[in-house]
């Protein structure tokens, strides 16, 4: 199931944003249905799985932290020569901002 679920993760174009764990949760808590249908065709079978990616994406949270920094700058002390404040930016996934 993890290893079915993990490419169903690497094909979702938002993957980063879902859990290999949930949706193989899910295609255990499913797979009997499956048998019991008796699915048999490759395209249907696909299709169903990939429906669990959309079951997965319905429960999906999405979380945002804050957390207090302080950011120095090593500048011109006189305000007439300093830059002007940045108001926000990102280092990589993580943006800053000023509050």
């Amino acid at each position: 199931m993890q290893r079915t679920a993990l490419r169903l993760v690497s094909e979702a174009p938002n993957g980063c944003d879902l859990s290999v764990k949930r949706i193989a949760e899910i295609i255990s808590e499913r797979v009997l249905q499956v048998a019991i249908d008796r699915v048999t065709d490759d395209e249907d079978l696909v299709r169903i799985l990939k429906s669990y990616v959309g079951v997965s994406e319905v429960e999906h949270v999405e979380a945002c932290y804050h957390f207090p920094c302080v950011l120095l700058h090593c500048g011109p002390s006189d305000p007439d020569f300093a830059p002007p404040p940045i108001e926000q930016f990102a280092l990589g996934p993580v943006s800053f901002s000023a509050f």
